[in-house]
């Protein structure tokens, strides 16, 4: 999916002329991306349970939703 999204954005800078390449992370950076993503993900579900923030329990859900998009892209990478 990353590969993907890198492709399309080198397109488009291509045709604006933009020279900026997207980061190409590897496996071992999406690991840690995705263990930092639960951990927070996790705390803000907690906090948003605990208080009247209840935006903090959407937004930790869509960070624990990241980690396992992350973890997915890794293994796949490991795959590949």
């Amino acid at each position: 999916m990353i590969d993907e999204v890198n492709d399309a954005c080198k397109k488009l800078n291509k045709g604006l002329g933009v020279p900026v390449s997207p980061p190409n992370p590897g496996e071992k950076a999406l690991g840690r991306a995705s263990a930092v993503n639960v951990v927070l993900g996790i705390g803000l579900v907690a906090v948003g349970a605990l208080s009247s923030l209840k935006w903090c329990a959407v937004l930790g859900v869509a960070a624990i939703g990241s980690s396992a998009v992350m973890t997915w892209e890794s293994k796949r990478r490991r795959d590949d």
